[in-house]
């Protein structure tokens, strides 16, 4: 499998005066689409299709069309930004059918939006805290959405909440569903992942090694391992079945911000405050590669769809693709 980064679009030309203004102290990186201003990218999440690269971040929620990574424009003319936040737009996530984009700002609001239109479908209220996670059960049926200090399962058809955990639970920096969507992992600022009953909200279990906060986790596309990122630097890998650690993967010098598989599960990226992003072998699990060039710590990384491409936010408001071709 062959890994290499390429320079795909640049967008400050094509954005309107009022922005490119705050640009020109910019210096674009090599292989950067775009410096969103001053923003600060919090999360990047591909529509189901791959048609589509969503980018949260301290001024809004953007759009790319993926077949020339520029960014969205309405008939118009206007550029796509959601903006329904009274803060950040910190997380973001499609829907499994691509209908529908949900976030979470910083001042614990939940919006679903209509992905093609932008119209506000609805907003999900209750979290008296920044809404650090956002995640569709696989059937679409079921939100997830975690903060500081709760964690809320809402039915997305009447918009109801279907159970709440919070109380003594340690704050929450990460969610995530297992691919069958009978588990809903939480992963907390004490180092500790939580396994839940994805339906009836009771806790099936909980994984215990990382020695800092667990900052990203994901499952491996068969279900069979959960990646987790933490403040520890490091890596590390569970068997889902027999709830143990399988191996640690060291070789970042910061915080692991960001994990994701590829959709075939050879792949596993992760993103740090190290400010890179590093690859890793899913059957090996050896390292592969290291990529640089972002400036500031490196928050969310997320594989496209077709596995093709890989994408990186930073706190630099920085996109990067990386093109994967076997």
């Amino acid at each position: 499998m062959k890994i290499t980064m390429t320079l795909l679009m640049l967008l400050v030309l094509l954005l309107p005066n009022t922005y490119a203004q705050e640009y020109t102290q910019w210096r674009l990186e090599k292989d950067a689409i775009a410096h969103l201003g001053k923003s600060t990218i919090n999360q990047v999440c591909y529509s189901p299709d791959g048609t589509r690269l969503a980018v949260a971040s301290s001024i809004g929620i953007w759009f790319y069309d993926t077949a020339t990574y520029q960014v969205e424009k309405s008939r118009n003319g206007e550029i796509t930004l959601f903006t329904g936040h009274s803060g950040d737009a910190i997380s973001v996530a499609f829907s499994p059918d691509g209908k529908t984009l949900a976030s979470g700002g910083e001042r614990g609001e939940v919006h679903l939006w209509n992905a093609a239109t932008g119209e506000l479908k609805g907003t999900l209220t209750g979290h008296t805290d920044a809404v650090l996670n956002v995640a569709f059960s696989p059937n679409g049926k079921t939100l997830a959405s975690g903060t500081f200090w709760t964690l809320r399962l809402w039915d997305i058809i009447t918009r109801d909440q279907k159970w709440e955990f919070s109380g003594e639970m340690d704050s929450i920096r990460s969610l995530a569903f297992s691919p069958d969507g009978v588990t809903l992992a939480s992963g907390g600022w004490n180092g500790t992942i939580r396994l839940w009953d994805a339906e009836m909200g009771e806790l099936k279990g909980t994984l215990t090694g990382h020695t800092g906060a667990v900052l990203s986790i994901v499952f491996s596309p068969n279900g069979r391992t959960l990646a987790s990122g933490s403040a520890d630097k490091t890596v590390r890998l569970w068997d889902t079945k027999k709830g143990r650690l399988k191996q640690a993967l060291t070789g970042h010098t910061d915080s692991v911000l960001g994990v994701a598989f590829s959709p075939n599960g050879r792949l596993l990226a992760s993103g740090g405050s190290d400010k890179t992003v590093q690859l890793w072998n899913a059957a090996t699990w050896r390292h592969k590669q290291t990529l640089t060039g972002h400036t500031e710590g490196v928050r969310s990384v997320t594989f496209s769809p077709d596995g093709r491409g890989l994408a990186s936010g930073a706190e630099e408001g920085a996109v990067f693709l990386c093109k994967i071709a076997d």
